[in-house]
């Protein structure tokens, strides 16, 4: 996306193109941009210092720290946990997607043919953000440019150094294929681990539902007949 920097009179222009680098890895599928990001969440950061200066007992302690708080989890929760979520749902989806594009090219197919054979079999977000591409190429960008706008879109450093590898392919004339046999491969094998990793978590989590739950009613129900003993003699 371009940046114009006359967009804002409040923030700068490194700002500005720092967030909307973030934003760019929401996808096609996002609707706002950084100047709007920006903006909106000053003015509700202040409305809300506002707020708790004037209406909070004590306010001129807990507005900063209200407007701290939320400065940043709007950040968080609007940009950096919707990026993680869908780097890896692509991770996800990448090696069904990858498999059929190896074998589009292994068939003779060039890239662009390949590509559109990828993404008429499969479904998600890396179906969309390269019929997107695909867009592009057909209303005159080259496959160099166009593959270089969907990698700004791409959240995953894995699925994005795929495309890097296809595009570099189309510059030098190489085969992409063997390139991609190993890509595919580590796709896999990080899904495998990033499923022990959840398995593995999930003693913790238990234990910490036993230890927030689970423990105090025990300890009511051992307690109790004492307690009632207590306040009811």
């Amino acid at each position: 996306m371009d940046l114009d920097s006359s967009k804002s009179r409040i923030h700068t222009s490194k700002t500005i193109l720092k967030y909307q680098r973030k934003i760019d890895k929401l996808g096609i599928d996002n609707s706002f941009d950084a100047c709007w990001f920006l903006t909106i969440r000053l003015v509700t950061s202040t409305i809300l210092f506002l707020l708790f200066l004037l209406f909070v007992d004590y306010g001129y302690f807990f507005s900063p720290i209200a407007v701290f708080i939320y400065y940043y989890s709007l950040e968080y929760f609007c940009i950096t946990s919707r990026v993680k979520k869908r780097a890896k749902k692509m991770e996800r989806e990448a090696t069904t997607f990858f498999d059929i594009l190896r074998l589009a090219l292994s068939s003779g197919k060039d890239i662009v043919s390949s590509l559109n054979i990828a993404a008429s079999n499969v479904d998600g977000e890396i179906k969309r953000e390269v019929e997107y591409t695909l867009k592009e190429i057909k209303y005159g960008k080259s496959l160099e440019e166009a593959l270089d706008c969907l990698r700004i879109r791409i959240p995953s450093d894995v699925v994005s150094n795929i495309f890097l590898n296809i595009k570099e392919s189309a510059v030098f004339g190489t085969s992409v294929i063997s390139s991609l046999d190993t890509q595919i491969t580590f796709l896999r094998d990080k899904r495998i681990t990033d499923i022990k990793e959840v398995i593995n978590k999930i003693p913790i989590k238990i234990s910490a539902i036993s230890v927030i739950f689970f423990i105090p009613i025990l300890m009511m129900l051992i307690l109790s007949p004492i307690l009632i003993e207590y306040f009811m003699p």
